[in-house]
């Protein structure tokens, strides 16, 4: 690695490369997994957790083949490794724990069926889409999102997204990236402040998020 590089999120010196998504939410046969910035070992490390965590929600929850094979590779060994099964609340109690039945209705209110879902930590998922974010950012500009701007996390935004897009195409600064069914990404920048713009992600083709990253001006209101 050169010595020039920097951390993309604290700009200490780089001694490693951090993966953009986290390359375990790819199935290991899968040939090009995210892409690849600069980071410190401290931050490289210090969401390790919440990126599992990620995976562990996405893969569970997800609907195609990808997040299946990421759930039999990955999930599912996680929590029936000897040290974790001896921990007096296990990975995978935690993971019933968190299951429940929740009511499935059209748009108009009505009534569809009861499905199992699973409950999420808000936080922890977000914390991983904001780094996510940051590592796009910087790949894209090679420059990192000062630490004074805001994310704010808008989940499953179907129509919002669609409606963001749409707008960003029109403006021409449409950042893209696709990562086969795994993870495909959007955003774009406003001309006014090269940090300030509003970011699509998407995995296993069933979870999405807008981003909004914006600064103490609120030119994104």
């Amino acid at each position: 690695m050169k010595t020039a590089q920097t951390c993309y999120l604290c700009q200490a010196p780089a001694t490693t490369f951090d993966h953009i998504p986290p390359k375990s939410l790819f199935p290991k046969d899968f040939q090009y997994k995210g892409v690849k910035v600069p980071a410190c070992k401290s931050c490289n490390n210090a969401t390790s957790k919440d990126d599992e965590y990620l995976r562990d929600c996405f893969a569970m929850t997800g609907w195609n083949k990808e997040a299946r094979q990421v759930f039999l590779e990955g999930v599912r060994p996680s929590y029936l490794r000897p040290y974790a099964m001896m921990h007096q609340v296990t990975k995978h109690q935690k993971i019933l724990n968190s299951m429940a039945k929740i009511d499935i209705k059209s748009p108009s209110g009505i009534f569809l069926r009861k499905v199992t879902a699973m409950k999420m930590k808000s936080d922890r998922v977000e914390n991983a889409l904001k780094k996510i974010v940051k590592g796009l950012h910087f790949h894209r500009y090679k420059k990192s999102i000062p630490d004074n701007y805001t994310l704010k996390v808008y989940f499953q935004p179907t129509d919002i997204g669609l409606n963001l897009l749409d707008e960003a195409k029109k403006k021409g600064a449409l950042n893209a990236g696709r990562f086969g069914n795994t993870f495909c990404y959007m955003g774009f920048n406003v001309r006014e402040d090269e940090f300030v713009g509003i970011w699509w992600l998407s995995f296993y083709q069933t979870h999405a998020a807008i981003l909004m990253v914006d600064s103490s001006n609120k030119l994104l209101g």
